[in-house]
């Protein structure tokens, strides 16, 4: 995830939270993993240079990762991460790395790793636990409102987040209170919201 991307998953989240709060240790230690792990990618896959990867990017579902060009990343991965890439990642842990993220929390947390570091993997986890926590509790919160609760949940993220409210009504009106089927949506949108000005700011629910 870079500064100009907003975070679409709790994968992402997690890093937004770890840059807000340990910007250094973010910048020096996990984002050179993240761009040359993203490089890595792209150059296996042919990615054209304007293909977004974010933490949260699933080399199956979301990069049409096939199983030879997994192996390859993998091994290019260990190439770059460690003395002897030939003896690096256990194939059982491997199998586990299902996203970017996994792959950089992976690398932070292994003591043969030359990238390995305990102070930026305890970020993460803690990080990580904080966005789960806050996902969860409003995900419970957002589930049992009704539908006019939800809007005025929306209601209330849009003044949090600063979002122009001409233009948020108009397309909450248009959406949502004249078509059910984007309820869902938008509570997703609120969860998410909500989920990331908690996070940043540290606010207990």
């Amino acid at each position: 995830m870079t500064t100009e991307e907003e975070p679409k998953s709790l994968d992402d989240l997690t890093m937004l939270v770890v840059r807000k709060r340990k910007s250094v240790l973010y910048n020096e230690k996990i984002l050179p993993i993240y761009n040359t792990i993203k490089e890595i990618t792209k150059a296996q896959l042919r990615l054209e240079d304007n293909v977004f990867i974010s933490y949260a990017s699933n080399y199956v579902m979301n990069l049409n990762t096939d199983s030879l060009d997994s192996v390859n990343i993998i091994m290019l991965v260990e190439e770059e991460f460690y003395e002897k890439p030939e003896c690096a990642i256990p194939d059982e842990e491997a199998e586990k790395i299902q996203t970017v993220y996994g792959a950089v929390a992976y690398l932070l947390g292994d003591e043969s790793a030359k990238v390995y570091d305990s102070d930026a993997k305890d970020a993460v986890e803690k990080s990580r636990e904080i966005v789960s926590s806050v996902y969860k509790q409003v995900g419970e919160i957002v589930k049992a409102c009704s539908k006019g609760e939800i809007v005025g949940l929306a209601t209330l993220v849009q003044g949090i987040m600063g979002l122009d409210k001409a233009k948020f009504e108009e397309q909450l009106n248009s959406q949502v209170v004249k078509n059910p089927a984007k309820t869902k949506e938008l509570m997703k949108g609120t969860v998410y919201n909500i989920v990331k000005y908690v996070a940043q700011r540290d606010v207990k629910l």
